[in-house]
C-alpha cells in the first residue's frame, strides 16, 4: 500500500483499528466516532487521541458491565509503563505491563 500511495500518487482509504499499521502507512487520518468525523490530522496526533479515548472510557473500579456466574471476576486492571508507573493512557508502539486483579467469590 505504501508503494501505491507514495510512488503512484494514488489516494487509498485504509480502515483499521491497528494503530501501528495506521501510523506506518498513513500521513493523515480521519477519526470517526459514531459515524461522524471526530478529528482530522497528522497520524501521530489522531492515533494518540483515539488511544486516549478508548483507554479513558474505563473508569477505575467500574466493572458494572461484566457478566457471568460471578465465581471469579475482575476486580481491577492496571496498566504500567516500562518504569513501573501506572498510566492513564497509552501510546501506540510503546511497551506496557498489564496487571489483572481477580476476585474469587463462592
Amino acid at each position: 500500500m505504501q508503494d501505491v500511495t507514495k510512488n503512484e500518487g494514488r489516494t487509498v482509504l485504509f480502515v483499521s483499528h491497528d494503530m501501528n499499521a495506521v501510523q506506518y502507512l498513513c500521513q493523515n487520518i480521519i477519526l470517526l466516532e459514531k459515524g461522524s468525523i471526530s478529528l482530522i490530522g497528522e497520524s501521530s496526533i489522531v492515533t494518540n487521541s483515539y488511544l486516549n479515548k478508548i483507554t479513558g472510557k474505563r473508569k477505575k473500579g467500574d466493572l458494572s458491565s461484566r457478566y457471568g456466574k460471578g465465581f471469579i471476576s475482575i476486580k481491577d486492571i492496571v496498566i504500567k509503563d516500562s518504569t513501573g508507573e501506572e498510566v492513564n493512557s497509552i501510546q501506540s508502539g510503546s511497551e506496557y505491563k498489564v496487571e489483572i486483579f481477580l476476585q474469587q467469590s463462592f
